[in-house]
C-alpha cells in the first residue's frame, strides 16, 4: 500500500500542456492522479479545479529541473 504524507494531501501538482491549441491540465503527483481517477477524468477542467479549490485543494505547477 502507498503511504501519503498528510501535509501533501491537499497540494495537487499538475502540469499544463497544449494539445492542438487547447490547454490541458494533467495530474502529476500521486494525490492529483488519485483525485483525477476518482472524478473519472484524465485531465482537470476549469469546473473541476473550481470545485476542488472550494474543498481546500491547492494547485501547483510541476517544477522543471534542468
Amino acid at each position: 500500500m502507498i503511504e501519503l504524507n498528510a501535509n501533501d494531501l491537499k497540494d495537487l501538482i499538475v502540469k499544463k500542456q497544449s494539445v492542438y491549441g487547447i490547454e490541458r491540465i494533467y495530474p502529476v503527483c500521486l494525490t492529483s492522479q488519485l483525485v483525477a481517477r476518482l472524478i473519472r477524468q484524465k485531465t482537470f477542467d476549469r469546473e473541476s479545479i473550481r470545485i476542488l479549490k472550494r474543498l481546500g485543494y491547492t494547485f501547483e505547477n510541476e517544477k522543471v529541473t534542468i
